[in-house]
């Protein structure tokens, strides 16, 4: 297990983590991390390394960059430029092949794109525009084939919309008209067979009106 960054209201903070071997029940510190401490970042396991990227340090402009982690060599090396700007509560899922990054904020704004990142080249490709509005804290899965993003919240309301971005047609469809209201901070699994929703507050960043039902898209 290999946990990584955050905040911890300090003003220099210093980018550290750790890894955690179950078998011999033991942590070891990771090499230190060549860009700048954050926080609200982005993370996905490629099978071979961690991939960080993006996130907030309450004091810069939004980072739009990133590095990856080899744990068996224990270093990090930089990714190349990402063709999007720096952002934070973004979403980030590993797709077998790309990481595909998504949305997420940039001070007062909210974001509807995205690009896809492929470590094997070093190499990334912007996405082609979302029929969504821009948002963060959306629930987001990666189904085997297809990356699925639904509800959110841009600063002002939640959504009760959602739309699947297909890597190997490279196009984004709007998914129907979901049975249950706009929200964020719900749970939500892929399942092999359906993506599941369940639970969530509509008053996204605050307290009240929390949701006790759910629902399920089959693809």
């Amino acid at each position: 297990m290999i946990v990584w960054g955050g905040f911890d209201h300090q003003p220099d903070r210093t980018p550290i983590g750790a890894a955690y071997s179950p078998t011999a029940d033991r942590w070891r510190q990771l090499a230190s991390f060549p860009l700048r401490a954050r926080q609200w970042h982005t993370a996905v396991w490629t099978e071979r390394e961690m991939v960080v990227w993006g996130g907030d340090d309450l004091v810069r402009p939004s980072f739009a960059d990133g590095a990856a982690y080899d744990p068996r060599a224990d270093t990090w090396r930089v990714l190349a430029p990402a063709p999007i700007s720096g952002r934070y509560r973004h979403h980030a899922i590993w797709a077998g092949k790309e990481m595909i990054v998504w949305g997420g904020e940039n001070g007062p704004s909210n974001l509807s794109d995205g690009a896809a990142y492929d470590p094997t080249t070093d190499s990334w490709r912007s996405l082609p525009p979302s029929p969504l509005a821009g948002r963060h804290w959306a629930s987001v899965v990666w189904t085997g084939q297809d990356m699925i993003v639904w509800g959110g919240y841009n600063n002002e309301r939640a959504f009760g919309d959602g739309a699947a971005y297909k890597p190997a047609a490279n196009r984004w469809r709007l998914l129907p008209t979901a049975p249950i209201s706009g929200r964020c901070h719900n749970s939500a699994v892929w399942t092999g067979e359906e993506f599941i929703l369940w639970g969530g507050t509509e008053a996204c960043g605050s307290f009240g009106h929390r949701q006790a039902d759910g629902a399920a898209f089959s693809p």
